[in-house]
């Protein structure tokens, strides 16, 4: 049975810079609007699997579109986990899934008690996380995996924009089957979290400089199997920027539609061709030509 929970009160935050609250207003506006208009892949749903119980080791709990793992001994069992972070996770999953239509099994949240045990069972994990942090979409056993102890650690906000990036990622990877390519992947999944305008001003001075040093990262070095071998925190406010330009400039129906086209088509280029009747090539010259306006406080 799912838990009860009470309505969370909002996280303290850092206010976003005037451009983008009206983009934040924007997505509540289209989440709004998309509930009603949303169309799910084409094909029957994969049905649920039977539920045959936690993993040795675990205990269990259950919210609407969740099931919770807690390792045992961590410092929240998986009730208290999900009393605390709960009320959390599903609005992340309603907000998002008006954008991206998610499965209709329940995603299933694996609380580990330390860095030790998350590190141990998330070593096969077949996109880790690029910052190294403690909440990974698709670890390799379930949906998402979480360190407890640093999680907790997390302010509302942290903690909150952890979960929201990580739910994204799902329903993102679920609804292109798989080939989503990581540079839209980190770029859509972060674009989603609430808005926090210190980190925001980092990503448009990481990328001025970049562009000032002539040093940008191009859309193909983003999107390749294996990550850049630029800095983390560098391919971050890339992949970031680039998202960020296709919302503002084409709006997030053509991201969603983007991001269901990559499900049938060759690659993400022809995906893009598809979605957006412009070449990767000229959208990403656009990008480069309105970088010196967004960096400059466009954002």
């Amino acid at each position: 049975m799912a838990l009860p929970f009470r309505p969370s009160s909002p996280s303290p935050s850092i206010g976003p810079r005037p451009r983008r609250a009206a983009l934040a207003v924007a997505l509540t506006a289209a989440l709004l609007g998309m509930l009603l208009t949303a169309v799910r892949p084409a094909g029957a749903q994969i049905p649920e699997p039977p539920y045959l119980g936690p993993p040795a080791g675990f205990g269990a709990a259950e919210t609407e579109h969740f099931r919770v793992f807690a390792e045992d001994g961590a410092a929240m069992d998986a009730g208290a986990f999900a009393i605390a972070y709960g009320s959390i996770a599903e609005r992340a999953h309603a907000e998002l899934g008006a954008l991206f239509p998610p499965p209709s099994a329940k995603l299933v949240l694996t609380v580990y008690a330390d860095d030790a045990t998350f590190a141990a069972a998330t070593r096969g994990a077949p996109r880790p996380d690029p910052l190294g942090r403690e909440v990974l979409a698709d670890p390799g056993v379930g949906d998402i995996a979480l360190s407890l102890r640093r999680f907790a650690a997390r302010s509302p906000r942290e903690a909150e924009n952890g979960l929201r990036r990580v739910v994204a990622q799902v329903l993102l990877r679920r609804l292109a089957r798989g080939n989503l390519p990581r540079g839209f992947d980190q770029g859509i999944a972060a674009y989603v979290e609430r808005p926090v305008g210190q980190e925001l001003a980092k990503t448009a001075a990481l990328l001025q400089n970049a562009r000032q040093r002539d040093d940008l990262l191009s859309w193909s070095d983003l999107n390749r199997t294996q990550p850049p071998t630029a800095e983390p925190e560098m391919v971050a406010a890339h992949a970031y920027g680039v998202v960020a330009f296709l919302v503002e400039r084409h709006g997030l129906r053509s991201l969603t539609g983007f991001v269901s086209a990559l499900a049938t088509e060759p690659d993400w280029r022809a995906a893009m061709r598809t979605v957006y009747q412009r070449s990767p090539g000229e959208l990403e010259d656009q990008w480069r030509e309105n970088l010196p306006r967004w960096t400059a406080g466009g954002w």
